[in-house]
């Protein structure tokens, strides 16, 4: 068992700003207090935004000294809020610089890192040649997880709001959804992704954000946008 705590800055001014929620920061760090003293193994999870990235280092200093077993940096996808408030999202060059930054902590700090909703790490993990590059991946929708709603409803994440079926009315049968299911199956074949994506020698390894590429150019199997590969290949095009 693991619990996860929410930590986006390394203070109580960074953290509760994002938040919205003043005392937000005290109340977290009362809670790990309290697991840490029930032993309890936790983690500590961080949304990567335009404010936040040059406290990368901060952040996670601080998840090493409150005794984390993992520190998960979320790419943030742009969703709800995050869709109007255009100063949190990263642009693909700012993000590829991120990634390399994140690679070198996954090489150098005494903890593990886990990057979630950024799949390009597992390729720029490999061009680094880390320690422990090849087990890095990339995205895990319809290959490595699922997600399931309060209704039952199947998805491939939490952001991609496409149903791949109804747990209840399928009597249950996951398995049955996830082999047979028309979108997870089109996810998980490589010869149907588009535009960049679809040429990309990395696409194995990273795959790209489902997510990501629906909203910016309506096909699910399209380009990720924050991508500075598939950004690069468009420019030269232009």
């Amino acid at each position: 068992m693991s619990f996860s705590f929410s930590l986006d800055g390394p203070d109580a001014a960074s953290h509760d700003a994002f938040r919205q929620v003043p005392g937000a920061f005290e109340t977290t760090l009362k809670a790990i207090e309290k697991a840490r003293k029930a032993n309890l193994r936790f983690q500590i999870n961080t949304t990567l935004t335009g404010v936040n990235v040059e406290h990368l280092d901060a952040i996670a200093r601080l998840a090493v000294e409150l005794g984390a077993s993992c520190w998960n940096p979320f790419v943030l996808v742009p969703v709800g809020r995050a869709e109007q408030d255009t100063q949190l999202l990263l642009e693909p060059k700012r993000y590829e610089q991120v990634l390399e930054t994140l690679a070198s902590m996954k090489a150098t700090y005494p903890i593990e890192l886990r990057v979630t909703c950024g799949p390009q790490f597992a390729r720029v993990a490999r061009q680094k040649k880390i320690p422990g590059a090849d087990h890095v991946r990339g995205c895990l929708a319809a290959s490595g997880f699922a997600f399931i709603s309060y209704q039952g409803d199947v998805q491939t994440c939490g952001f991609l709001e496409l149903q791949a079926g109804n747990l209840v009315q399928n009597g249950y049968n996951l398995v049955d959804i996830w082999h047979n299911n028309p979108l997870l199956r089109s996810i998980r074949d490589m010869s149907q992704y588009r535009d960049f994506c679809g040429r990309c020698g990395f696409l194995a390894d990273c795959r790209g954000c489902r997510a990501r590429a629906l909203i910016a150019n309506g096909h699910l199997l399209g380009q990720d946008p924050l991508c500075v590969l598939g950004q690069t290949s468009m420019d030269k095009v232009k």
